[in-house]
């Protein structure tokens, strides 16, 4: 019986590709002045890091009321639908890693992490 369940154990794993312990709150989304301004507005940097140890891919944040008077490169920065923008294209980011980007406006956005998908 302890095999039979240790198996299925081992089998969920297998095909959910899930990390255990990884979730949404291992990708953290930084923002601050970047210093410049642009079009007479301050510009904001994001950085969106993965501090899982795992790759994480299909980050999607929260921006329904995102707004840029620049438009930001596409493939890191995708608004999408729903109040979703999704990072990086969809692509992982590596354990310890980050992608940057920036954008101005006159305030900061608040751009939490909607869905995120560990893989390992």
């Amino acid at each position: 019986m302890v095999k039979y369940y240790f198996f299925t154990i081992f089998l969920f794993i297998l095909v959910t590709n899930e990390c255990w312990g990884c979730s949404n709150e291992d990708v953290k989304v930084i923002i601050g002045p970047s210093g410049r301004q642009v079009q007479w507005k301050p510009e904001w940097t994001v950085i969106v890091f993965n501090s899982c140890t795992c790759p994480v891919g299909r980050i999607y944040l929260s921006c329904p009321e995102f707004d840029t008077v620049e438009p930001i490169n596409p493939s890191m920065f995708l608004r999408i639908r729903d109040g979703r923008c999704l990072i990086n294209q969809g692509n992982v980011l590596l354990p310890k890693t980050f992608i940057r980007f920036s954008y101005p406006w006159d305030t900061k956005f608040n751009l939490p992490v909607k869905y995120s998908t560990p893989q390992c």
